[in-house]
Parts: C-alpha cells; sequence; structure tokens
C-alpha cells in the first residue's frame, strides 16, 4: 500500500531558511510499526489470558489461531468472537533518592476472532480461522529513543499495532490433529524529498518543492502446530512453532540543492544533493517453540502446563542508524559523517513455564460456570546492561484468575447453539533489579547505575456466539 504523493511550495530566501521545515518532517515522519507482539506479554483471549496462556495443549477456539492451530479441530462447529483487552502499566526507574513513573502508555483494544465451518472430505476434517488485534488509539505505533535512553524493553508502545493471524487445521485421525498458518504485520520506508532553488531573479517562476511518500509492505511469518490426544477427553499433547519476525522502519530524506549563484554569472556552490536516512529494526518477535501437556483427572477438572522456549539471542538494538551523504559542492564545505554502531544488548535465549486450570463450578440446564487461575514465571533474556545499552527488562511474575459463563437454552427461539461470555484479570510482577554500569559509562552517561521495577494490570472480557 503505497500513500499518495503530495507536492507543495516554499519560498525560502537562502537554504537556511528551508532547514527548520526539513528538520521538523524529518521528526515527524511516521515510523511505522515497532517491535513486540502484544499477544506474546497479554494473551490471546480472554480463556487463554486467565489461564496464562498455558493453553498450548488446550486452545480449541479463535485462540488456537496463536497458541496452536492445530486446536482448531476441537470447536466443532462455527465460532465468532469479539472481545476487548486494556492494560494498566506501572513501570518506575529509581533516581534523585526516588521512585518516578514514566507514565508508559496503556494498551487497549478489540479482539476478533473466527472460527470457520469444519469442511470433510473422505476421512479427514479441515477447519480454518482467523484472529486479529486492533489498537483503539493508534494502528501502529513506535517511539524512537536515542540509543543510550533507558527504555522497558518489553513494555514500551511497541505494543499498540495491528496484528493478523490466519491458520489452518487438519484433522487426520480421531487423535492428531496438524495445523498452521500466518502473522502479518506491516512494516514502513518512505519519506520527503526536497529540490530546492534559489530565489534569484533568474529563477523567476521557479519555487522550491517536495514530495512525500510513503509504503507499508506485509511482512509474514509462520507458524504451525500440532495436538495429540492419547486418552480421549483426558490426556492431550500439544506442540507449536513461531517463527520470528523482524520488521523495520525506514525514513528516507533526499535534498537535492540547485547551484547557488548568489545572483552573480558563477556558481559559487554547484549542484549538491543530501542523502539522509534513519533505518531501525523496530520490531522483533523471538522464534519460539511451545510443549503443552493437559489433563481432565475428573470431568469437571482442566489442568494444563505449558514450557515455552524462546530465542532472543538474534534482537538488535531498536534504535535508529542515522547517516547522511553529501555530493556535489557539499563535498567542499561538510565532511561526510562516520558510520556508527549501536551497543547491543545481548540478549540470551530463555525458557518460560506456566500453568492453568479450569474448574466447572456450575452446570445447569441454563448455564454453566467456569472458574479458571494461572501462573506464568518469564525469566528475562536481558543480561545486566554495564555498558552503554540501557535496555530495562527484569524476570517476571504473572498471576492470572477469570471466570467464564456459557448460557444454553436461554434465547432458544432466535439461537439454538450456546454463547458464551469470558473475562479475565492479568498481574505482572517486575522484580527489582539493579544495573551496575562500567565505572566510565556511569561517570559519562547522565543515567548512571539503573534500578527500576514494574507493575502492569490486564483485563480482558470476550463474548462467543456459535452456529
Amino acid at each position: 500500500m503505497r500513500a499518495s504523493s503530495r507536492r507543495f511550495l516554499l519560498r525560502p530566501g537562502v537554504l537556511l531558511k528551508a532547514a527548520p521545515f526539513l528538520l521538523f518532517v524529518l521528526l515527524v515522519s511516521p515510523a511505522g510499526p515497532a517491535r513486540a507482539n502484544p499477544f506474546d506479554s497479554l494473551g490471546f483471549g480472554a480463556r487463554s489470558a486467565a489461564m496464562a496462556n498455558a493453553v498450548t495443549a488446550v486452545a480449541d477456539d479463535f485462540a488456537a489461531s496463536l497458541y496452536n492451530p492445530a486446536g482448531l479441530t476441537g470447536a466443532g462447529k462455527m465460532e465468532v468472537s469479539v472481545g476487548y483487552l486494556h492494560s494498566f502499566p506501572s513501570l518506575e526507574t529509581y533516581w534523585a533518592d526516588q521512585w518516578h513513573d514514566i507514565d508508559e502508555d496503556s494498551v487497549s483494544g478489540i479482539v476478533l476472532g473466527v472460527v470457520y465451518p469444519p469442511f470433510r472430505f473422505w476421512k479427514l476434517e479441515f477447519v480454518g480461522g482467523m484472529g486479529l488485534f486492533v489498537p483503539d488509539r493508534w494502528l501502529a505505533r513506535s517511539l524512537m529513543l536515542p540509543y543510550e535512553q533507558p527504555r522497558f524493553i518489553l513494555w514500551n508502545a511497541s505494543n499498540q499495532r495491528v496484528v493478523l493471524l490466519s491458520p489452518n487445521a487438519l484433522k487426520i485421525t480421531e487423535w492428531l490433529s496438524i495445523g498452521a498458518g500466518f502473522q502479518m504485520l506491516l512494516d514502513t520506508k518512505g519519506g520527503p524529498t526536497f529540490a530546492l532553488i534559489e530565489e534569484i531573479p533568474a529563477n523567476e517562476g521557479r519555487y522550491s518543492e517536495g514530495t512525500m511518500s510513503s509504503t507499508q509492505k506485509p511482512v509474514i511469518s509462520a507458524f504451525a502446530g500440532a495436538m495429540v490426544e492419547p486418552w480421549k477427553d483426558r490426556l492431550k499433547l500439544g506442540f507449536c512453532f513461531r517463527d520470528q519476525v523482524k520488521a523495520d522502519v525506514d525514513v528516507p530524506m533526499l535534498v537535492v540543492i540547485d547551484p547557488i549563484t548568489l545572483g552573480l554569472p558563477l556558481e559559487i556552490l554547484p549542484q549538491s544533493s543530501i542523502d539522509m536516512s534513519t533505518p531501525a529494526p523496530l520490531f522483533f518477535s523471538p522464534r519460539q517453540f511451545a510443549f503443552g501437556v493437559s489433563f481432565r483427572p475428573v470431568p469437571r477438572l482442566l489442568l494444563a502446563c505449558d514450557v515455552t522456549y524462546q530465542m532472543w539471542e538474534d534482537f538488535i538494538n531498536p534504535g535508529p542508524e542515522g547517516y547522511s551523504v553529501y555530493s556535489g559542492g557539499l563535498l567542499f564545505l561538510l565532511r561526510q559523517n562516520p558510520n556508527f554502531l549501536l551497543p547491543q544488548g545481548h540478549f540470551h535465549n530463555i525458557w518460560v513455564p506456566a500453568v492453568g486450570a479450569e474448574y466447572l463450578a456450575l452446570d445447569t440446564r441454563y448455564v454453566q460456570m467456569f472458574v479458571r487461575a494461572g501462573y506464568r514465571y518469564r525469566p528475562s533474556p536481558v543480561p545486566e546492561q554495564t555498558g552503554r545499552a540501557a535496555f530495562l527488562d527484569s524476570p517476571t511474575h504473572l498471576f492470572s484468575g477469570g471466570l467464564g459463563l456459557t448460557f444454553q437454552n436461554v434465547f432458544h427461539k432466535i439461537m439454538t447453539q450456546p454463547f458464551s461470555v469470558d473475562f479475565a484479570v492479568q498481574s505482572f510482577h517486575l522484580e527489582d533489579r539493579t544495573y551496575l554500569r562500567e565505572m566510565l559509562v556511569a561517570v559519562s552517561d547522565r543515567f548512571g547505575d539503573l534500578r527500576f521495577h514494574g507493575h502492569v494490570l490486564s483485563l480482558q472480557a470476550t463474548l462467543t456466539f456459535r452456529f
């Protein structure tokens, strides 16, 4: 998708009159999508969120779009779900002998999901689905910070983005299902191009002008899963692979300057150009391998356990690597900027365990009530930041709980199938952590040693209709 170009006029008397405008355009040019899939932290669907996302061997609704596409075959019929999530972050850093909240924006938006009716061919059953998250404040948001600026790397504004999931599943036997699909995001490239004309009588009727363009391209990553049921209605084993996703943002700006004569019959400065760009790898989601098991010891109780291997070792500093290249007459006046390598965080891979439970507390002719709870522990993939890099993160404990209500025979004249309402609350606790930085960095860097902690509260609700 390409944004429409727009031409406009500038009438600078000299080049310096245009400089503030060019700087303004460079600063406000759109940055596009950023790092971190919101589902990785906040969950997808209220039922899954209430069980601390320990659903690799459980998900049999639209949430299987993320956690295990093979689970779609367990839905049995068409489902349409709509939900809403809202998070309340409280992230603090310690300096000047007191704690300061960084005022990180909340993440909120609409969650949509569909499980299509199963299609049977011979002895095989095919099921498709769709998952979608649409933020209600921004369709995509990113924040470019100076590379040395401390930031909570897994909890910043990058979670505010549109995410599309498209899974498909195949039931091969009564005890084996497989599935695969893709996740789609957008990256953004584009910026302004200017042609500056000197305001002299010889250029009468000519004006400085510029063009702004932006291109959004899809970034697609694959996922696949399998579900095995060795003990019918009692024991399930699940596996899901989600590939790594990297998306970049680039805001190039090209300025072409006509020869400057100052009204004289010779060129004081030959035709020149300035080529500036700020590429940044602002989106990163690690490659993940999730293993899960669910067990139903009694018909009313479901227990689940997950462990996920997240490969953070390929994480790249999301700071902008700006550069500028001069040509023409400006080569005699300006030095080329040297390339500067951003300090890296040297992230490491982690194992993330989670457990969840679901209990059927009430079962009547008209309503079923499920009580859910879960716990998840995420070690930090960020080692102690002793150098210039300042990525803030600490081991995180997730405590979750929720309630599910399934209504049946209530509106039987207009609704022949049950419908459900699910609620979830999640509480994330980021442990207190301190970075003791190298002496040279602590003295020269304005932030010095870093101490921080945090808490995030997330609420979700989902309404599901069956057909």
